[in-house]
């Protein structure tokens, strides 16, 4: 008689940037994403997967395997998707580079899985998703608002037309912004244009 042979492992996942705010537009956050198979046997086309979100841009990782690992990427860059084996008590680490655009806003949450492969039994299945929430975006920007009519002195009756310049140097994009400019009394026929 044939024996059925069903590998146990137990395959699990941490997820951390060690943050827990961040300034959009201004910090590049670096995710250690770390992946360990404790066997007892080989995990052989185990799926390691993060979707990063879209606050995030410029995504670059980096990946070390120890104690025998098939099928990582070294290098690369956007989302993860590995299909990798991985022998008991062997770990692959990346190391993941990501800046937060400036309009983001909120919380930022980020989620990474390891899929275990078909006919394996994981022993510990509670530990095959990880996710790192960074609870405070803290939006920074520098407002500034310059007006002038170019003149040093106005005839009763004469026209005058106003430039003025409202501008955000950053980092973040500054949302629901009021700009408010109340005319004296003295105009008449304001009209304007933006």
């Amino acid at each position: 008689n044939d024996t059925r042979l069903t590998p146990q492992v137990d395959l699990s996942i941490t997820k951390t940037d060690y943050a827990t705010s961040a300034i959009p537009g201004a910090t590049r956050l670096t995710y250690t994403i770390v992946v360990t198979n404790t066997g007892p046997s080989w995990a052989r086309g185990a799926v390691i997967a993060d979707t990063f979100p879209d606050e995030l841009a410029n995504i670059k990782y980096t990946s070390l395997a120890t104690g025998g690992i098939l099928g990582s990427t070294l290098v690369g860059q956007g989302d993860i998707r590995d299909v990798v084996d991985m022998a008991p008590g062997s770990t692959i680490t990346y190391t993941v580079l990501a800046d937060v655009l400036p309009w983001a806003v909120g919380t930022l949450s980020n989620t990474a899985s390891v899929l275990v492969p078909p006919g394996t039994e994981d022993t510990a299945p509670d530990n095959n998703v990880a996710s790192d929430n960074d609870t405070q975006l803290k939006p920074q920007g520098d407002l500034s608002i310059n007006k002038s009519d170019g003149l040093t002195f106005v005839l009763p009756g004469q026209s005058i037309t106003y430039t003025i310049v409202v501008e955000n140097t950053g980092p973040s994009d500054a949302k629901g912004l009021t700009l408010q400019d109340v005319f004296p009394t003295e105009f008449t026929s304001v009209r304007y244009t933006s």
